[in-house]
């Protein structure tokens, strides 16, 4: 008697969860996929226990484990630009057999179109998904699911928007035939992403000329890239020189082509052993062209005897500025959060 109440209870949250058509046909083709989805046994699961994730958040019923996995091939926050996904790894352990009957998660909407489980797809519909099925997991063992998360392409109102994956709740039966639900919480956060309509590629290199112009030598190159144009707002630099004397007060000259931009940047001393951090400001922006690559030569006036060297690299991030292909300026704060591509660094020496 008991078992059936809580079996009517489970039916009529399951059906809270179903979303209603609402006749968009695009949204129909979405739900099609969501159909799919609902079959048994659609995730591998493991017959030895799941070694930890070096994420920082878990949660236990007793049960079962919820954790969100942040190792390869999962994504880490970062920028997602118009036609890519993401990838994201939710971990369940279990200290009993159970068998996963109901997976929710809700997703930002409408800038997360659907998901896909070990090749079905899941729609989001008004910001709630259900994968139905999921497998048996034996005692002392876990499964692990790996989540790809499609997102829908930007325009010019939403690019910078932050969208975000997470793991809601877990139906599961244990073999005394009872059903358990299990609210992951931050346990079911996935990383979020920010939405922007392309991509700023920065990589610093070793400078390539000895040429001293007006007394300053070329320290460090940057070159731009991407199959679509955008524009370089400010770079912050840091600099570090492990010897004596390498740069006095003077301020920094960029060219690129031969020819000087138009740039402002602070007054900087560097002294051995210590990092300077400057912004290099540029008065209009610098315009990346869509598949071409732009190097711009730094210069600075360097001075000292002895063997001289300076390591140059971008940071603080929170001082990049950039613009994408819809003109939408990415703050410091969203590059410090968001911008994952490494940058490399630059060495000089003389």
């Amino acid at each position: 008697m008991i078992n059936c109440m809580f079996n009517n209870i489970l039916m009529k949250t399951r059906r809270a969860f179903i979303p209603k058509i609402t006749g968009n046909f695009t949204l129909i083709i979405i739900l099609v996929l969501c159909f799919a989805a609902c079959k048994k046994d659609a995730v591998e699961t493991y017959t030895n226990k799941v070694s930890a994730f070096s994420s920082d958040s878990a949660k236990s019923d007793g049960v079962i484990t919820v954790q969100t996995g942040i190792l390869p091939p999962v994504t880490q926050q970062s920028f997602i630009y118009n036609g890519n996904s993401s990838t994201t790894e939710f971990q369940i352990t279990s200290t009993k057999h159970i068998f996963l009957y109901d997976m929710y998660f809700t997703a930002t909407c409408p800038f997360i179109e659907y998901i896909t489980i070990k090749n079905y797809g899941v729609g989001n519909v008004n910001g709630n998904m259900e994968f139905n099925g999921g497998g048996d997991i034996a005692a002392g063992s876990g499964a692990s699911f790996i989540v790809q998360v499609h997102y829908k392409n930007v325009d010019s109102s939403t690019s910078g928007t932050v969208a975000q994956l997470c793991l809601t709740n877990i139906i599961y039966r244990t073999d005394d035939n009872v059903y358990h639900s299990f609210y992951a919480e931050n346990a079911g956060k996935a990383k979020p992403m920010c939405l922007v309509n392309n991509a700023a590629h920065i990589i610093f290199q070793d400078p390539s000329s000895t040429e001293v112009i007006n007394g300053c030598r070329e320290i460090a190159e940057v070159k731009l890239t991407g199959d679509t144009g955008w524009t370089l707002n400010s770079l912050p630099i840091n600099i570090l020189s492990p010897y004596d004397a390498a740069i006095p007060k003077t301020k920094l000259m960029i060219k690129n082509q031969d020819q000087t931009i138009n740039t402002k940047s602070d007054s900087i001393i560097l002294e051995a052993g210590q990092n300077v951090q400057t912004v290099i400001n540029f008065a209009r922006g610098f315009n990346h062209i869509a598949g071409q690559t732009e190097v711009l030569k730094i210069y600075a006036h360097v001075v000292g005897s002895g063997y001289n060297t300076l390591v140059t690299t971008m940071s603080p991030l929170n001082s990049l500025i950039w613009t994408d292909g819809l003109r939408m300026k990415l703050t410091g704060a969203k590059n410090n959060r968001f911008f994952k591509q490494p940058s490399g660094q630059s060495n000089f020496s003389q």
